[in-house]
């Protein structure tokens, strides 16, 4: 996402899957873990601030890396929703090893399945985390990412439910 320019002067026929998430649940997420860490190094932290700059910081990135994605034909890079990838994993896989006309051996089909199998659905404990417990009202910054969840068919926050645009993951 920050560098594409670079990494396809080195790689110029890399394919890319991307993912996507509801933007402001993804500012949430990253605003709770930013606070927490700067916390451990000072006691003089705004929750609030710490939000509004990854709501700019992030904003502005997207829209870079979306002008510069632009520039690449679509079949070469494959969008899969976070969602999906945390309901039903190995169906995400199958998928984009079809779009991009991979095929994916039984022997690795099963591996997968036994590695995702042997892990706890709840290994950890669950971080809950909101906007508002940072002062932050959802609909003040839905116009900042309204252009990408337009794009990809995405609730802006998590109280719309809505999975990106797939119709895209399997090509012709």
């Amino acid at each position: 996402m920050f560098a594409l320019p670079t990494l396809l002067a080195v790689y110029p026929d890399a394919l890319f899957v991307q993912t996507h998430r509801a933007p402001l649940d993804a500012m949430a997420s990253v605003s709770s873990l930013i606070t927490i860490l700067r916390r451990v190094f000072s006691d003089a932290v705004d929750p609030l601030t710490v939000c509004l700059e990854a709501i700019d910081y992030w904003s502005k990135t997207l829209e870079r890396f979306l002008g510069e994605r632009d520039r690449l034909a679509d079949d070469r890079i494959c969008d899969v929703n976070y969602i999906e990838i945390r309901q039903d994993p190995l169906a995400v896989v199958r998928r984009i090893y079809a779009y991009f006309g991979w095929s994916l051996s039984q022997d690795a089909e099963q591996r997968m399945r036994r590695t995702l199998a042997s892990q706890p659905k709840e290994r950890y404990r669950r971080h809950r985390y909101d906007l508002s417990q940072f002062g932050v009202q959802e609909a003040e910054s839905a116009a900042r990412f309204a252009a990408y969840c337009d794009r990809f068919g995405l609730a802006v926050g998590r109280k719309r439910t809505s999975g990106a645009r797939t119709e895209k993951l399997v090509r012709s």
